[in-house]
C-alpha cells in the first residue's frame, strides 16, 4: 500500500469516536491538520497513540483495504458517513 501514497503524503491513523464506539482507518494527507481541517469529527495520529496496544494497532494495519483512504477521494467510506452525519454531500 505504501507505495501507492502520493508524493508529499504520509500515512494517519485517523479515529471517529460517535459516541457508542469509535471507527478507525488510515489516511494519507500531506499532514494532520489537513485531515481534521476538513473533517474536524476526526482526530488523526501520526504515530501509534498511546491508548492504542502494539496488538491493536498491527491488527488495523492489516485490515482489508477498506481501512485505507486518501485526503482527496470523497468517495472514501468514512469520509462519506462523515459528510452524511452532517447533512451534505
Amino acid at each position: 500500500m505504501g507505495s501507492d501514497r502520493a508524493v508529499g503524503k504520509r500515512r494517519f491513523l485517523v479515529v471517529f469516536d460517535y459516541g457508542q464506539g469509535d471507527a478507525w482507518a488510515f489516511v494519507d494527507a500531506e499532514s494532520g491538520e489537513q485531515i481534521v481541517r476538513r473533517y474536524p469529527e476526526l482526530r488523526a495520529y501520526e504515530e501509534r497513540p498511546p491508548n492504542i496496544s502494539a496488538e491493536r494497532y498491527e491488527e488495523l494495519l492489516s485490515a482489508d483495504s477498506r481501512k485505507f483512504g486518501d485526503i482527496e477521494d470523497d468517495d472514501f467510506w468514512l469520509f462519506k458517513a462523515l459528510r452524511s452525519g452532517r447533512g451534505t454531500k
